[in-house]
């Protein structure tokens, strides 16, 4: 029993591709044109109509000129597979991602970090080793941070109004700190063990 015409001529596009004829890679276009497009045009976004079938042409290509086509006269089954298989993996891209988006819910904004619970008790734990630490310090030593960093004076009426030398103030300003941040550092590595 003779194949049918269009399988022959199907079978000899593939071995004239395999060869390394372009005029038929451009005939297998063609043909994969009139029986894919009208395929992907139903099933995939209008956008990527051409970028899917280029792919599924590229495909068909490699998988002939790579020998993985075992049967040329089967070229047209196969690029249907093909098409087959690229609208069903776009489908389901689709799909994933729309459940992305629905899984999203509505917009909803974090409450800051700052408000919550969590950060006000650390803040507040935080608050009370560095009070701790400054009611251990000397009461000059403890009004010069005091007018400095709360009170945000300038260091020349500090000076002025406790009767100091700038080099003092930062002398005694400078200690402070470090006696405070000593504290600190002590108390956070008590609480961490």
């Amino acid at each position: 029993m003779a194949a049918p015409a269009e399988y022959i001529l199907t079978a000899d596009l593939v071995n004239r591709i395999r060869a390394g004829d372009t005029d038929g890679a451009a005939e297998l276009y063609s043909a994969l044109s009139g029986a894919a497009m009208p395929k992907l045009s139903r099933t995939v976004d209008s956008q990527v109509v051409h970028d899917k079938f280029h792919d599924m042409v590229v495909t068909v290509l490699e998988a002939i000129q790579n020998g993985s086509l075992r049967e040329p006269s089967r070229v047209m089954g196969f690029a249907h597979t093909v098409t087959r298989r690229g609208v069903a993996a776009h489908i389901r891209n689709n799909i994933s991602q729309r459940r992305r988006l629905v899984q999203m819910g509505p917009l909803e904004f974090p409450t800051p970090v700052s408000e919550s619970p969590e950060f006000a008790t650390i803040e507040t734990q935080r608050l009370d080793v560095l009070r701790n630490a400054v009611r251990k310090l000397r009461p000059r030593d403890r009004e010069i941070l005091g007018r400095f960093y709360f009170h945000e004076q300038s260091p020349q009426r500090i000076c002025a109004e406790m009767g100091l030398t700038p080099t003092q103030f930062r002398l005694y300003k400078s200690r402070a700190v470090a006696r405070c941040s000593k504290y600190v550092r002590s108390r956070s590595l008590r609480g961490s063990r």
